[in-house]
């Protein structure tokens, strides 16, 4: 320990700061998919990351944009001619040409309502690189800025650890879904007054993350005429402006500044205001670290480009983005595709959640769902939002980001992404979330139906498990898959224990292992109602024999039971039964949408594979001679 702080004592505060905001839950989490990844094959249960914003869903289109366009590396036979010229030393204004291509860009990923003037571009390392540049120009230690929470969790790094400054929270609530209100801007201003910080600026992000909402015109208008009046900075992240994939339209600061400053009834003074970018999210392209700051301040913009040549872009990169920014051509068919992308993407992510009542905060843009999960916290704390976020990422095998990271002031929201995954692994992340919602849901159905009877049990108590699987369990063809999208049937034990028998008997009833679900008509409630009464009758019957055995028999006995099919019979109306030659298995058919089979086994009839049956559709997998997709089974 004395060695330990030794070694500190040799370091710069900075250097041992806490400030970087490692210890906060949205990096743990990133430390619990770093040690257990998914992977479809190889760790089909590790950890989804869904903590990472991270656009993957249009990169293809700029693979075949490279494989047709060979000179735009100096890597290739093609381009190597330039190659020379290219490793040399490069000012660090920055290649025009990747200048002016990033500068056409900005403006078309706007709706090119606006245009940017490639003389006020200055490069730094990615958006944090660029941000911290910018915050060096306008702030000295100590001094702070307005944020509307929630924020990014990484502005605590990018924008205070190096630089000292304050960050002061402007508190926005799920009452106006998050909307910064006027009231709301005085009132932190105020308070940072009152204790003693100089504001320089107010900075935003626009769209937003973690909301993945949009400013509309009218705010906006209100940020300028505030920083105006107070005579501070506006700093606009606008990282995710290319990803609007919904209406209302992305609405830059750019276009408000330009429409304000034609109207003389506006006193507003452009330098204040500066703009952050970068291609990491709008493009995909986040190893490439380019970040970019435009400012309207000329001295700004001066000051930056010195500072930038401790983040520089390098030379080979600044060529091949010139060269694909420039293809006018394919930006306009970028930027619509990866929207189209987006939408879908969202949509089905979104809807998937709707299945378990979930909802998320309407958003029209970025990579991610601002989602409510409120209702499974037992109290409206962040403590309870610890533990559920701890439950998400070690038995769901989830990277989900609390609220509470994003410095949100209401417990039980939190950010998931949706575009750093395949198509297959959204899917399979939604399995787990409606496994782990059923489970929940069964384990408040559990804890009422003991309470409901526990007056009667006198000889017998009941002990119920709803665990979603068994960690020390084998997995093999016949046994579900512990990330099955079906949660398993809850354990119900039930024990005599009448002193007057020397020796306890122990019956186990097993409901079986698939649960039920109608896809098309019925509701799902009605289908789990019918389920429970017939249950109820059967383990009654169940519970009389179990007794009569164990009265004329005291020795210890163990009997087993599954559910008999006539359960589910009346559910599957009209069902249409299909019985193999070669094995002892019926297979109930619903509305040609659902299928049960069931396989007598051990001298009982058992509940064994539940089917959903997917549409036809080119792609799909072959069916198996009986008709039934094997790769859906659960």
């Amino acid at each position: 320990m004395v060695i330990l702080r030794e070694k500190q004592t040799l370091l710069s505060k900075i250097a041992t700061s806490d400030q970087h905001g490692e210890n906060s839950p949205y990096f743990d989490g990133w430390k619990a998919y770093d040690q257990d990844p998914f992977h479809p094959t190889q760790n089909p249960n590790g950890v989804i990351q869904m903590g990472l914003a991270e656009n993957q869903l249009s990169l293809h289109l700029i693979e075949k944009w490279i494989a047709k366009n060979p000179k735009s590396s100096i890597c290739t036979i093609d381009g190597v001619d330039r190659f020379k010229d290219i490793a040399n030393f490069q000012d660090y204004h920055g290649l025009y040409e990747f200048r002016k291509a990033i500068a056409n860009f900005m403006g078309k990923a706007r709706g090119n309502r606006v245009t940017f003037d490639p003389e006020r571009i200055v490069m730094g390392g990615g958006a944090t690189g660029a941000s911290e540049s910018l915050i060096f120009c306008l702030a000295d230690p100590g001094d702070g800025f307005l944020v509307p929470t929630p924020y990014y969790p990484t502005f605590d790094r990018d924008l205070r650890w190096r630089t000292g400054v304050q960050l002061v929270p402007i508190i926005c609530k799920s009452s106006n879904d998050f909307k910064i209100t006027q009231e709301a801007l005085e009132s932190a201003y105020e308070d940072a007054i009152r204790s003693n910080i100089k504001v320089k600026g107010l900075i935003i992000a626009n769209p937003s993350n973690p909301l993945g909402t949009t400013m509309d015109r009218e705010t906006l208008k209100t940020l300028m005429r505030f920083i105006n009046d107070k005579n501070i900075h506006l700093v606009c992240d606008e990282i995710y402006a290319g990803t609007i994939f919904n209406t209302p339209d992305f609405v830059s600061i750019s276009e408000v500044l330009q429409e304000m400053e034609h109207d003389p009834m506006n006193l507003i003074n452009p330098e204040l205001v500066h703009i952050i970018y970068s291609l990491s999210k709008d493009m995909g392209l986040p190893g490439f670290r380019v970040g970019i700051l435009y400012s309207y301040n000329d001295a700004v913009v001066s000051s930056a480009r010195k500072m930038s040549s401790f983040g520089l872009i390098s030379s080979q990169t600044q060529y091949f983005l010139a060269s694909i920014l420039s293809d006018e051509k394919f930006v306009m068919s970028f930027l619509s595709e990866n929207s189209r992308k987006l939408a879908k993407r969202h949509k089905v992510f979104t809807q998937g959640l709707e299945e378990e009542n979930i909802t998320c905060l309407p958003s029209n843009a970025g990579l991610f769902v601002w989602m409510d999960l409120r209702r499974l916290l037992k109290e409206p704390t962040f403590d309870e939002e610890m533990v559920l976020w701890r439950l998400i990422i070690k038995d769901v095998k989830l990277n989900v980001s609390p609220g509470s990271s994003f410095h949100c002031v209401e417990p039980g929201w939190f950010r998931v992404c949706f575009a750093n995954m395949d198509d297959q692994t959204v899917e399979i992340a939604l399995d787990r979330i409606h496994a782990f919602v059923g489970k929940e849901k069964g384990n408040e159905v559990a804890t009422r139906k003991n309470k409901r009877h526990k007056p009667l049990q006198k000889n017998l108590q009941l002990s119920f498990s709803s665990r979603l699987y068994d960690e020390n369990t084998l997995m093999s063809p016949r046994i579900m898959s512990p990330h099955s999208p079906f949660a398993q049937s809850p354990l119900i034990e039930l024990q005599a224990s009448n002193p007057g028998v020397t020796q306890c008997g122990r019956l186990i009833v097993k409901p079986p292992r698939s649960t039920v679900m109608d896809l098309e008509s019925t509701n799902l409630d009605d289908i789990k109602f019918l389920v429970l009464i017939a249950s109820f009758f059967v383990l009654m019957q169940m519970i009389v024999e179990a007794s009569m055995k164990v009265l004329l028999n005291p020795q210890q006995i163990t009997y087993t039971y599954t559910l008999i099919p006539s359960l589910y019979i009346s559910i599957f109306q009209r069902a249409k039964i299909k019985k193999r030659e070669t094995e002892d298995v019926i297979l109930l058919k619903r509305s040609n949408s659902c299928v049960v089979e069931v396989k007598k086994s051990n001298g009982f009839w058992r509940i064994g594979k539940l089917f959903k049956k997917k549409r036809e559709k080119k792609g799909y997998r072959e069916r198996n001679r009986d008709g039934f997709d094997d790769k859906s089974e659960i």
